[in-house]
């Protein structure tokens, strides 16, 4: 709800928007006060130093000065405008110096505006803000006091004249409900005006606006493209480094069964199959069992074939028979009947 809908609303009085309009107007004095006097020393202190090229050199500050007293009153605003005032000024480019912050906001449109407005500010609007605000709240407030005033002394208001606190009392009945409503309605109209004012100077035009809009689509593109390429880049470290990583040790594990003694490795790698259940531990048993089977044949001097009875199906299945030597017999004579 902005001050005009609530100007037109039957709750204004009881809402907070008359308190609201009486504190924008009073701030706008000592705002106003200080604009005018920064505003006016500058000036003449750049005036006093110009022989000597500095106070040419200050003129150049006077742009801040406005974006300075533009962000002050942008906040401000937001005690009639519920919506505030959005900032027309550019986002500042990353990487920039101070130096060429403060020049980039200087060269701004924005910042002269602002500068403009503070001059309004300091010259109209405050003195208005408190010739009606001031008159109204001290107005009021002797009203809410003239019972203990009358009670003391004589009061006079205008017209009447009070000498105890009863006559204080029906004074303040009488006019004080009928001056808060007109002086509520007045101040708020003023307020409304002075917030409409402000946000016609210092709020973004319409280049101004489609400039930020373009510049937040960026900034959501380069946050779209941020997490995608972050996302890939974990997929990826996930997909290569990981897994790169299990084949790896499952080949030293490979080697370091290999380079067991003899029937330590096929006692592993069954070990491993009835305890995994899995694929890879029956395979890993199933290929040591080979190699150990292999490995004992060629120490006998010959090669057991995979068909030569029930030796050679031990070995196929990567277990170690009860008696070495008798194998070993064994073997010799199946040579020997080759």
């Amino acid at each position: 709800m902005t001050v005009w809908a609530a100007l037109a609303s039957p709750r204004y009085l009881i809402s907070p928007w008359p308190w609201r309009s009486y504190a924008y107007l009073l701030t706008s004095v000592p705002m106003g006060a200080v604009s005018i006097v920064v505003l006016v020393g500058l000036a003449a202190l750049s005036a006093l130093l110009s022989p000597i090229l500095i106070g040419i050199l200050m003129l150049t500050a006077f742009p801040l000065i406005g974006a300075a007293i533009g962000w002050v009153e942008r906040r401000r605003a937001g005690m009639m405008l519920v919506d505030g005032i959005k900032s027309p000024h550019a986002k500042l480019p990353a990487g920039l110096t101070r130096r060429a912050k403060l020049t980039f906001r200087r060269r701004e449109q924005a910042s002269m505006r602002a500068l403009g407005y503070g001059f309004v500010l300091g010259v109209f609007v405050w003195p208005l803000s408190a010739l009606f605000a001031g008159l109204s709240v001290t107005i009021l407030l002797t009203t809410l006091a003239s019972p203990v005033i009358a009670d003391g002394d004589q009061m006079g208001m205008g017209p009447w004249t009070m000498d105890t606190a009863g006559e204080g009392l029906l004074f303040l009945v009488l006019f004080g409900p009928p001056y808060y409503v007109i002086s509520s309605y007045l101040l708020g109209v003023i307020a409304g005006a002075e917030a409409s004012l402000a946000r016609a100077m210092l709020g973004p035009r319409q280049e101004e606006l489609q400039r930020n809009l373009a510049e937040l689509r960026r900034s959501r593109l380069d946050l779209v493209d941020a997490f995608e390429t972050e996302r890939v880049r974990i997929e990826r470290h996930l997909h290569d480094g990981v897994q790169q990583r299990l084949v790896g040790l499952t080949m030293t594990l490979g080697l370091a069964e290999l380079d067991l003694p003899e029937g330590e490795g096929s006692a592993v790698g069954g070990e491993g199959a009835r305890r995994g259940g899995g694929r890879a531990g029956g395979s890993a048993g199933r290929r040591t069992g080979h190699s150990s089977a292999r490995a004992g044949g060629s120490r006998t001097g010959g090669s057991c074939p995979r068909s030569g009875g029930p030796d050679a199906a031990a070995g196929d299945h990567g277990t170690v028979g009860p008696d070495p030597a008798a194998r070993a017999d064994r073997g010799s004579g199946v040579l020997r009947r080759q």
